[in-house]
């Protein structure tokens, strides 16, 4: 009889243990299944793509994502926009322990970047070789002007970046002025740039612009960039802040391609160092993107 209880409790513990094991093994898959379920995309925009902390664009600013950096999708059903004359939803996301919010137009889903990507380099290629932003066309009058984006503009039925697309004017095309900016219409930010909506004429059919993106008489040849003003040159920061890491330097003359300059519509964000008081925009030199203390660039008028 001793042996009897004896081994029915070692059969009662050789089950327990397995019924254990079993349940560890359990666990091991179903966080497996958790990691593969994932849903990634990597960022799409050479510049970098902006993390938000709201659904718009207008939201405060989380964290800069590289190009082709690897992000997790938390959820899809964010508001649907059109931006830059892309449509999509806001993507709420995770990268390098951040949640924020990204526009879904400048993801590529796993699984879609390989199906592009050569024809989409081969796409860029193509555009610088045909594009050189050195050699535009001067507007002669105030009725003329001149499309200033390397990518071409949207000429829309209304001032608003959701309205109905009417046509698209490339790089460098000639518009006719239909109404000039309204002063007593407050600057937006559109597209990272501040800007006016102006109506204009391409081809015959009339439509709106922001005038950041064109070329006109009274302003800048080249309004999506800045010229270095400084004989010390600039250093572009990781972040907005003279704590910012050196991204790289710009010597005096250097061209910015402008990035994000909506911060000078924000008065919190001006701040002085030393004797000059202004405002922290973000621009691209060289292919590296960063941030810039504006007083020390100017706009092009040559």
């Amino acid at each position: 009889m001793k042996y009897t209880y004896h081994f029915i409790f070692m059969a009662f513990a050789l089950l327990l243990m397995t019924a254990c094991g079993g349940s560890q093994k359990g666990q091991s898959t179903d966080s497996v299944n958790n990691d593969v379920n994932k849903l990634t995309a990597k960022v799409n925009a050479p510049s970098g793509l902006t993390l938000r902390a709201k659904p718009n664009s207008d939201s405060k600013q989380v964290a800069l994502l590289d190009d082709k950096s690897e992000v997790e999708i938390l959820d899809k059903n964010g508001p649907a926009e059109t931006i830059e004359g892309k449509k999509g939803n806001w993507y709420k996301i995770k990268a390098k322990g951040d949640e924020g919010y990204v526009f879904s137009a400048f993801l590529k889903l796993k699984g879609q970047e390989n199906e592009s990507e050569g024809s989409q380099e081969a796409e860029q290629k193509s555009k610088k070789k045909e594009i050189d932003l050195s050699k535009f066309t001067r507007p002669a009058n105030e009725k003329e002007a001149y499309v200033a984006a390397p990518s071409g503009i949207r000429l829309r039925s209304k001032p608003d970046v959701g309205s109905e697309e009417v046509i698209i004017a490339p790089y460098d095309a000639k518009l006719e002025v239909v109404e000039n900016i309204d002063i007593q219409q407050k600057p937006k930010c559109i597209g990272g740039m501040i800007g006016r909506w102006i109506k204009v004429k391409y081809q015959g059919k009339e439509g709106y612009v922001v005038n950041a993106f064109v070329r006109m008489y009274a302003g800048s040849s080249r309004p999506l960039e800045m010229e270095v003003a400084t004989p010390s040159g600039v250093t572009l920061r990781d972040k907005p802040s003279k704590d910012g890491k050196q991204v790289t330097l710009a010597p005096e003359g250097a061209m910015l391609e402008l990035v994000n300059d909506c911060a000078t519509l924000d008065r919190s964000k001006t701040v002085t160092i030393g004797e000059h008081t202004g405002t922290w925009i973000q621009v691209k030199y060289k292919g590296k993107v960063g941030y810039v203390f504006n007083v020390f660039l100017m706009p092009i008028m040559t």
